[in-house]
């Protein structure tokens, strides 16, 4: 059981590999044959071994304790307890050299296990009859110590000399829900030393406090997270549209779809519920979050023309003035405004004859490809990726490759612009529209797509939401800001209309099932259920209530 759950939290990461071992020993022994195996696939000049109930807490805690380390003191870690040897760490958190460690030819077995030796009793044994010694991180027990942030708990606390902050913390017997360690011993309830019931008791409040002790480090993490911010980071004091400083916070969550290192972090203005990463990485830093893996760049697999059947080319014509497309279409078309919303919501502009259309994040022109096929001459892109961009420009679209910000266009140039997926990923969203509304002729279409915060599925998948692309999602707007913005502009006859695919949720829930688990989220993520998600997203979207949404707006 506990294999499947780690097994389904490592398939979020990338850069995470999980190795089963079978085998008929049991406790230390097991450990050590693990470790063992585990060891020798080291390749880097440093590696760490966790306690399966230990972790580090505190901000570029690895950094740190390289810095320590010397040709004296190749190894640091946890203290151990006062019942144990002080004069070396015990391995529930250690960070070795691995140059040092190899050297010494460490089995991580224990020599007598009748004695209940910890695993990697020999760590000790060797460092110390080579000349080596090692760096300690100091244990504290909240059974007496009550000023960290676990002192509701019963567990262990480390701090490291210098540092003011908790290090490091272990639950303790973690595998167990730590149901020895609340026999006896200060901080232990009488009932829990009870015959017959003090066991199932002391599994329960196990249970309990290895949860409180998840959420504490989870939190403790944030914290460091938020005052220590790194050069690549800005940390935005007011809110990015109304200047407000009432700020709270939302939710953290890691890179689910890059795998890159970091914690992400939105906020919200309590004024205008704008909703915003902070810190984010700074501008100049951003591109190296873009990886290939992301997809965002991918060729066209094909790029032959489009040909419309009869139904698409009668909505086409009927709903958005294509008539070239279908005569039958322009008789009809009263009957086929109600399709026009499903055109929208592909960003698909109204027909103008010869005239001239741009695509924001154009990428390798697919959207542009389809306006060329269905009468559209005259088409301009923007893209920052130069290899994608290479791909627009061999299928004639005249492409600047840079920033919004840097573009060159004339004033009122473009009769229609479209934006999929752009504006959450801009540092300077506002000034950005500025400059695309000064582009579009008077009359001219602006259409353009987002992720929509303020729905269930944000609300009920939280850090582990599809859509929330940390940290290359930087703002998420609201119905409210980008109407007023809109207006503010120029803009007429503003239209939300939202999406209805179900990926959103299908990802979410199964990503929320391989950290948390629960039958719902299963369920969701199961793919017989894609059908029915379907459904449901698609009624979801005629009430506005799911995740995705589409923009249209006229200039005046």
């Amino acid at each position: 059981s506990d294999y499947h759950k780690l097994k389904r939290v490592v398939s979020q990461y990338k850069n995470v590999h999980l190795q089963r071992l079978k085998s008929d020993l049991r406790g230390s022994a097991h450990h050590a044959l693990a470790l063992n195996k585990l060891v020798k696939k080291v390749t880097t000049p440093y590696f760490v071994v966790l306690d399966a109930d230990a972790t580090f807490l505190h901000w570029h805690w690895d950094e740190i304790l390289i810095n320590k380390l010397s040709s004296k003191v190749p190894v640091y870690g946890t203290q151990a307890p006062p019942t144990k040897p002080q004069d070396f760490p015990l391995m529930f958190a250690m960070l070795f050299r691995t140059k040092e460690f190899n050297n010494l030819n460490i089995d991580f077995s224990p020599k007598v296990i009748a004695q209940k030796q910890d695993t990697g009793w020999m760590l000790r044994e060797k460092y110390l009859s080579n000349g080596y010694k090692g760096g300690l991180i100091d244990f504290k027990n909240t059974r007496s110590f009550k000023k960290g942030p676990f002192k509701n708990l019963i567990t262990a606390e480390y701090y490291l000399k210098g540092y003011p902050d908790i290090f490091a913390s272990h639950f303790g017997r973690g595998s167990t829900g730590g149901v020895a360690k609340y026999h006896g011993g200060k901080g232990v309830n009488w009932f829990l030393r009870l015959p017959l019931i003090s066991h199932p008791l002391r599994v329960l409040r196990g249970k309990k406090e290895k949860k409180e002790w998840l959420a504490v480090s989870k939190s403790v993490v944030v914290n460091q997270a938020r005052k220590n911010l790194s050069q690549r980071y800005e940390h935005l004091k007011i809110c990015p549209y109304c200047s407000s400083s009432k700020l709270s916070f939302v939710l953290a969550s890691d890179d689910f779809l890059a795998g890159t290192n970091g914690l992400f972090m939105l906020s919200r203005c309590d004024k205008c519920s704008l909703v915003f990463q902070n810190p984010r990485i700074k501008e100049k830093f951003i591109g190296e979050y873009y990886t290939q893996e992301l997809g965002y760049y991918h060729p066209p697999q094909t790029k032959k023309k489009r040909h419309l059947n009869v139904f698409p080319r009668l909505v086409f014509s009927g709903a958005l003035g294509y008539k070239k497309l279908s005569s039958l279409g322009n008789i009809i078309s009263p009957l086929l405004v109600p399709f026009r919303r499903f055109l929208r919501i592909a960003l698909i502009p109204g027909y103008k004859k010869e005239g001239r259309v741009l695509d924001v994040g154009c990428a390798h022109g697919g959207k542009l490809r389809l306006l060329s096929d269905i009468g559209w001459e005259h088409r301009f892109g923007i893209e920052l990726d130069k290899k994608a961009a290479v791909h627009a420009k061999k299928d004639g679209v005249d492409v600047f490759v840079g920033p919004i910000g840097q573009a060159k266009f004339k004033p009122k140039m473009f009769d229609a612009v479209t934006m999929s997926m752009v504006l959450e990923h801009l540092h300077n969203p506002f000034d950005d529209l500025k400059r695309i509304t000064g582009w579009i002729k008077p009359g001219g279409e602006f259409l353009f797509s987002i992720p929509y915060f303020d729905t269930v599925s944000y609300k009920r998948f939280g850090p582990y939401a599809y859509g929330l692309h940390l940290p290359h999602h930087l703002t998420f707007f609201n119905k409210k800001v980008l109407r007023k913005t809109l207006i503010e502009l120029g803009y007429k006859n503003i239209r939300f209309y939202f999406q209805f695919g179900p990926r959103d949720v299908a990802a979410s829930a199964r990503r929320k099932y391989a950290f948390e688990g629960g039958a719902i989220n299963k369920v969701l993520s199961a793919s017989f259920m894609r059908p029915v998600i379907s459904a449901c997203v698609f009624l979801a979207s005629l009430v506005r209530v799911t995740s995705r949404v589409s923009v249209y707006a006229k200039k005046k």
